[in-house]
């Protein structure tokens, strides 16, 4: 049976090397460009095979990130950069967008790829439309619950869970509030985590802002440490640990838990977390722990209080002075850890250089003990203490993190008079075998004896490996030099490093896209939420597709997320469309006649391909393409013979964020918990700090759209269909938008 693989971020070299030691299977890591964490410190290409050649030496696989969506200007330069991570022989590519899937998986048949989070395939039939395509693993959204993980996990497809660390609050791939409202985009690796901001929440009917804690958005972060053995009973393939961002030591801590949690699975154990190794952990980084949707844990999924580590509570600000506070305590405090304070006004953290216990200096303090702290900013009385960095146990993992973790090999030999000797060294995935220059002989004085032989091949100190086991067999009377034993281990282990560290050629690109399907020219579509504005669209002697989208199109329990779709011609009569409308991959699975939506995130020309060929009529372009790349992209359909029904959004509020937390489940005034069909029937929006305000839209499923304040407009090219989307307009509104392209 193959064992769970533990999955390890690494941000940078001592992150990755902290991850192998501590006990994981598999390192992620992103280079220079195209990775989904574009400010993490990522690897050069120096620093890639660096890093691959560490990893493989101990068993270690080496994923990379290519998981951003790649413009059509950037096409060459993905391919070129993928050509350098196959020369590193690294084990698997994480990819988001399809073009590229498209691309690689004719270029390079055989380089394993794996479906980011940032695809969103959160169903089984996600996951079997991927598997489908040559996709290897899925890496399921974070909000996929364990029975429908357990679906997939049923159709000979590797399934990859997140299992600790950071939650979006949006469904990856889903959340352009970043790119919108800040143009750093969260599909480009640049996200500016606009859900760790402060919001409020507004009652539109009333005017009313509700009262809650101010970071709404802000959700816990996963620890599902206790939830392993059910993971693995699931069938899960791999379970990872989210934090390329985060520190060596966080994780060390992290991958050593759960490499204990998941060697207790399989000896049938449920691992049991110690207070021990909670508080560890909440020291290391924490936000408030939760088990996610992973586990229905979805009533305190959210830290509305601060989005940021607040480590362990250790006390109150018992008095301030102008210079000094006074702290009881209620846990250890170390010279050298970090602290904050969390006060009315902004927080105030500090590292703890002088403390003083009735009035002289020390290093050290615990429960119970007052201490003063000097502090130069205004204090109020009452207010937490929190210890955010704890300079004993960095210490302590530090020591750890360089730990030597070698790769166990096996030595067999064999000495016969008047044949040379024979090394042979394998591990579980390689084998060599080597022959010494010099012949045995028989022995004129002291023979070789087997023990001798052992010995000598054993000295293997200075290499990655440890000696797992070692066997062989040696002739009587026979004799060869110390030296030529020595040559011939020294040969044997560098012919296999050389094996572990085999180098990949690189493919030439020439790979001709050959269109099934040249389409025909779509007219215009409108997106609307509800039969009322169908209604009044019916009115306007609208000509070209309506599809009712129902407000969400993306809850993974949803036999079909398949939309309501009417087509309407010159004269005005509307008639049910045979088209399929589709923001889900996994719809794919099922239908071929399809409109495929911008939530597919498509930005070049491969992926327009990929889809037209499935049987795509017309393809909606990602919400953040640019300008220059649709004219690319559409002299490049041209020489394929692409007729052009590729469009974009003319008119419409786009969604922000597509989550499914619901706000307004979640804060209500009187602390009841109606469900969303109550809450539909008030208009609410979420307000930023500058007085924004971003309508939300949700369904009964608790599925909820937060949109732009100001509806997008955009002058689109005459051979591309225009998309219009009516979310909260009125009907006015909406008239008056078809008049004015009607007149247009």
């Amino acid at each position: 049976m193959k064992k769970v693989e533990l999955l390890a971020p690494a941000g940078s070299m001592e992150s990755l090397i902290a991850a192998v030691n501590a006990g994981c299977d598999a390192v992620y890591l992103g280079g220079k460009s195209f990775g989904a964490r574009a400010f993490a410190g990522n690897f050069d290409e120096k620093e890639l095979i660096e890093a691959v050649n560490y990893c493989h030496l101990r068993n270690v696989k080496v994923y990379v990130t290519v998981n951003t969506l790649v413009y059509q200007s950037e096409i060459n330069e993905c391919l070129n950069y993928v050509d350098q991570l196959v020369q590193a022989n690294v084990d698997a590519l994480l990819i988001q967008d399809f073009g590229l899937m498209n691309l690689l998986r004719n270029i390079y048949p055989d380089l394993e790829l794996h479906a980011s989070t940032q695809m969103h395939a959160h169903n089984k039939k996600s996951a079997l439309f991927l598997k489908s395509q040559g996709i290897k693993r899925v890496v399921l959204a974070r909000e996929t619950p364990l029975d429908i993980i357990q679906e997939c996990c049923r159709e000979d497809i590797e399934v990859e869970v997140f299992v600790h660390g950071a939650l979006c609050v949006s469904y990856s791939g889903q959340c352009l509030m970043s790119s919108v409202l800040k143009n750093r985009s969260g599909n480009r690796g640049e996200c500016a985590q606009m859900c760790r901001m402060r919001y409020k929440l507004v009652n539109e009917d009333t005017n009313e802002i509700m009262d809650a804690d101010p970071y709404l958005l802000s959700l816990k972060d996963l620890n599902n440490l206790k939830n392993v053995k059910k993971l693995v009973d699931a069938g899960v393939s791999s379970l990872k640990i989210e934090g390329r961002m985060k520190r060596p030591e966080y994780v060390s801590l992290v991958v050593s838990c759960y490499r204990k949690a998941i060697d207790e699975a399989y000896k049938g154990n449920e691992y049991q977390v110690s207070d021990l190794e909670l508080k560890e952990l909440k020291k290391i980084f924490n936000r408030g722990f939760t088990e996610g949707y992973l586990f229905n844990d979805i009533s305190s999924i959210s830290n509305h209080f601060r989005p940021n580590h607040i480590g362990i509570e250790i006390g109150k600000v018992i008095s301030a002075s102008r210079k000094k506070i006074k702290v009881l305590l209620n846990d250890s405090l170390n010279q050298k850890d970090g602290i904050r304070i969390l006060n009315d006004r902004d927080d105030i953290g500090f590292t703890v250089n002088k403390m003083y216990k009735d009035g002289k200096l020390i290093s050290s303090a615990k429960a119970g003990d007052i201490i003063e702290l000097e502090c130069n900013d205004y204090v109020k009385v009452q207010s937490l203490v929190l210890k955010t960095s704890d300079n004993d146990q960095l210490n302590s993992i530090q020591k750890r993190i360089h730990d030597k973790r070698e790769n166990p090999i096996e030595i067999e030999f064999t000495a016969k008079i008047n044949k040379p000797l024979q090394i042979i060294v394998k591990d579980e995935s390689r084998y060599v075998s080597v022959k010494s220059e010099e012949l045995c002989l028989i022995a004129s004085k002291m023979p070789i004896t087997k023990e001798k032989m052992i010995e000598q091949l054993s000295k293997i100190n200075n290499t990655p490996f440890t000696l797992k086991h070692i066997s062989g067999n040696v002739d009587d009377s026979l004799f060869i030099s110390i030296k030529s034993i020595n040559e011939c281990r020294r040969k044997a282990i560098d012919l296999f490093i050389s094996e572990k560290l085999k180098r990949n050629k690189v493919i030439n690109h020439n790979y001709e896209i050959v269109l099934k399907n040249k389409g025909k020219k779509q007219q215009d579509l409108v997106l609307i939420q509800n039969s009322e504005q169908k209604a009044i669209i019916d009115k306007c002697s609208f000509e070209g597709e309506i599809v009712c989208e129902n407000a969400s199109l993306y809850f993974e329990n949803r036999d079909s997320t398949i939309c309501s779709t009417y087509r309407a011609n010159e004269k005005g009569i509307v008639v049910p469309s045979s088209h399929v409308y589709i923001n889900n991959i996994g719809d794919c699975y099922d239908y071929k006649n399809m409109i495929v939506g911008s939530g597919l995130n498509i930005t070049n020309a491969y992926a327009v391909a990929f889809f037209l060929n499935l049987g795509a009529e017309a393809v909606v372009l990602s919400d953040e393409i640019l300008d220059e790349d649709v004219i690319e992209l559409k002299k490049l359909l041209k020489t394929w013979g692409y007729q052009g029904n590729v469009g974009r959004l003319a008119y419409g509020r786009r969604d922000l964020m597509i989550t499914k937390y619901c706000l307004i489940n979640t804060v209500m005034k009187d602390g009841s918990k109606k469900g969303c069909s109550e809450c539909k029937k008030t208009n609410y929006s979420l307000m930023d700090m500058q007085k924004n305000k971003y309508p939300i839209i949700g369904d009964d499923l608790c599925v909820s759209h937060i949109l732009e304040e100001v509806p997008h407009r955009k002058k689109i090219g005459e051979d591309e269909f225009k998309v219009i989307r009516f979310t909260i307009e009125s009907p006015e509104e909406i008239i008056n938008v078809l008049t004015e392209r009607k007149e247009k």
